[in-house]
């Protein structure tokens, strides 16, 4: 059976394959000029899919290394804090050591009672340290001071335990 082609359907046939060409140099131009083989999730939703869990992805990567860099920058700050404090301890042991001896004067006595009030309060600064705007020190509460000093008591602030100095 042969079948007859009217000059219409001709003509219909080569304006819609025209304009599918038409359409598919479109998308190509598009691609190339955005340089990205999908631009709109209609291109290939499942590739688009991928693309929105890569990105995902990549934020909680760099996520983790923020959180990681300042964790780390957190730790060295407190640890060079603490190693300071160890100083302290180790300078207040010698002092009281060295006025544990009967052959110590009350005036030399008196002059080092001087020495480690300087001492208690530089641990009270080193104690009350911040990093970026928190305390090093206060647990949870990094919005909260953790010590306070009055007068020969240094109190700390959460559970507000006292420790009496030497009267």
């Amino acid at each position: 059976m042969v079948m007859r082609v009217s000059e219409n359907m001709k003509f219909n046939t080569i304006t819609e394959n025209m304009f599918k060409s038409q359409d598919s140099y479109n998308k190509l131009a598009e691609k190339i000029a955005s340089l990205k083989e999908i631009n709109r999730p209609s291109d290939d939703p499942i590739g688009m899919n991928k693309v929105l869990n890569l990105r995902k992805s990549r934020d909680s990567v760099e996520q983790y290394t923020r959180n990681m860099d300042g964790c780390e920058s957190w730790l060295t700050i407190t640890e060079s804090k603490l190693s300071a404090a160890g100083d302290l301890l180790a300078d207040a042991r010698v002092v009281a050591i060295a006025q544990s001896t009967a052959t110590s004067s009350a005036e030399r006595r008196s002059s080092e009672a001087g020495t480690v009030q300087q001492l208690i309060d530089e641990m009270l600064t080193l104690a009350n340290s911040k990093y970026d705007g928190r305390y090093l020190f206060s647990g949870a509460k990094t919005e909260e001071a953790p010590f306070s000093s009055s007068g020969r008591s240094v109190a700390e602030i959460g559970t507000a335990a006292a420790a009496d100095g030497n009267t």
